[in-house]
C-alpha cells in the first residue's frame, strides 16, 4: 500500500481529518492562490527555536556503530579504526552524529497545518490579529501533497533519537513541539527534498476564511485572486465574532 492510500485509510477510518487548515497573512494567501503553491518551511525558518529539537542518544555499542558503517559503505579497515574511536570518545560520536542529523534537516520540508479553522490563538498570531485568512484544504484531493500528514506530540523533553539504529528517528522528531503550544491542534506533512513553495492541484483548496478585521480592501483582492475558476471547490467565508462566547461562527459570503 503507497502513501495515498494510507492516506485515504487513515482518513476514512477516522485516524486523520480530511480537512486541514492553514491560518496566515493575506500576503501569503494571494501568494498561494496565485502561485498554486503551498510553503513547505526548513525548520530553521520556524519562530520558536525549540521546534525540531531533539536529544542524541549516546549509548550505543560496537555493534551499532558497525551495522551502521557498514551499511555507508566505510572500508573494513577504517570502519574498525571508526569504531575503537568511538568506544574511546562517546562525545565524539554523539557529535559526528549531531552532524548527520542538521544536514538531514537541512533538505526536510514542512507544511504547518491545524485540525480547526475557529482557534482564537491563531487567528491572532498567525492570521495577522484576525486580519488574515484561514485556508481550508482537502487533503484528499491532492492526496501526493498531502501525503502523510502527522499529528504533532507536545511534549516536556526533547524527543530522543537513536540514529545508528534507526536514523527515521530524525523524521519522528520533527513532529514533537512544546506543550506550550498544545492549543495548536497541528498537524505535519514532511518531505525529504521539498521545501520552499510546491505546487497544489486547485482542487485541493476548498474554503478560505476571511478574518474578522480583513479589510475591504483585502477582501476584494481574496475576491479576485478567486474569480478566475481555477480553484472550482473554493467557498469564500468570513469569520464572525460571537456576541456571548469566546467563539467564532464561519460563514458563507
Amino acid at each position: 500500500m503507497n502513501k495515498e492510500q494510507l492516506l485515504c485509510l487513515a482518513v476514512e477510518q477516522g485516524q486523520i481529518p480530511r480537512y486541514l487548515y492553514k491560518y496566515c497573512t493575506v500576503k501569503n494567501a494571494l501568494e498561494v492562490l496565485k502561485k498554486h503553491s503551498v510553503w513547505f518551511a526548513t525548520n530553521d525558518q520556524f519562530n520558536d527555536p525549540f521546534d525540531c529539537a531533539m536529544q542524541i542518544s549516546s549509548q550505543y555499542s560496537a555493534l551499532d556503530w558497525r551495522n551502521y558503517l557498514t551499511s555507508q559503505g566505510v572500508d573494513a579497515n577504517l570502519r574498525d579504526k571508526i569504531i575503537n574511536d568511538m568506544m574511546v570518545n562517546a562525545t565524539a560520536g554523539v557529535n559526528i552524529i549531531r552532524e548527520s542529523v542538521e544536514e538531514i534537516k537541512k533538505n526536510i520540508g514542512i507544511l504547518c497545518l491545524s485540525d480547526r479553522c475557529d482557534n482564537l490563538s491563531l487567528w491572532a498570531y498567525y492570521a495577522d490579529k484576525h486580519q488574515g485568512v484561514c485556508l481550508e484544504f482537502d487533503i484528499l484531493a491532492d492526496p501526493s501533497l498531502f501525503s502523510v500528514p502527522k499529528k504533532v506530540s507536545y511534549d516536556e523533553s526533547f524527543p530522543v533519537i537513536n540514529y545508528l539504529q534507526n536514523n527515521g528517528d530524525v523524521v519522528e522528531a520533527l513532529s514533537h513541539k512544546s506543550k506550550d503550544w498544545l492549543i495548536e491542534g497541528e498537524y505535519r506533512i514532511i518531505k525529504h527534498n521539498v521545501t520552499g513553495l510546491v505546487k497544489m492541484k486547485p482542487e485541493a483548496l476548498t474554503k478560505v476564511i476571511l478574518g474578522l478585521r480583513c479589510s475591504d480592501v483585502d477582501t476584494n483582492n481574496i475576491s479576485q485572486a478567486l474569480s478566475s475558476n481555477i480553484y472550482p471547490n473554493v467557498r469564500l467565508c468570513r469569520a464572525i465574532k460571537n456576541d456571548f462566547e469566546y467563539k467564532l461562527s464561519i460563514v458563507p459570503l
